[in-house]
């Protein structure tokens, strides 16, 4: 894909090695993540991504519109302008197997069960959080294995939420 960011163009792609390990081509240039965890925020164009590379570990968040790529990596913004349209997916989100809590707050309300299968974006649960509603919706198309939390319950950020198979 071809984006631009302080209007310089940048090729970019990544290519799966392993359960965990990515290539990223960036302008011609390689380089090798290990992916920790993913898990998407309120819809399937926001997430979070924990990985290594070079053995310093990183948070991005990343959310996507029509138009542009918008990156946080442990706190410094990068905003990436699509150059052309282009259908994509990221395998990184075909991956996913366990849902984490992306902030603190309260279970308010469950909307799946063990063993339901689920499609892409459906609701799993709400937590609120400062009396905000946030709502967690699948990444992908999956069957839920486990669910580690009850309505009511307190949670962390990163707590394991869903297991999905």
């Amino acid at each position: 894909m071809m984006v631009a960011y302080k209007k310089e163009k940048i090729q970019w792609d990544f290519k799966k090695i392993d359960s965990e390990h990515y290539n990223i081509t960036i302008n011609d240039k390689q380089y090798t993540v290990k992916l920790n965890r993913f898990y998407s925020l309120n819809d399937s164009k926001s997430g979070y991504i924990i990985f290594e590379w070079n053995n310093q570990v990183y948070k991005a968040i990343i959310s996507v519109d029509e138009s542009y790529f918008y990156v946080t990596i442990n706190g410094k913004n990068f905003i990436f302008k699509k150059i052309q349209e282009e259908s994509y997916k990221t395998e990184i989100e075909l991956e996913v197997s366990e849902i984490l809590s992306p902030l603190s707050g309260t279970v308010t309300k469950i909307f799946v069960e063990p063993k339901q299968e689920i499609k892409k974006n459906d609701l799993l649960l709400i937590i609120e959080s400062m009396k905000m509603e946030n709502q967690i919706r699948a990444p992908k198309d999956a069957t839920i294995e486990n669910i580690f939390v009850k309505e009511k319950q307190k949670v962390e950020t990163n707590q394991l939420l869903i297991k999905l198979i």
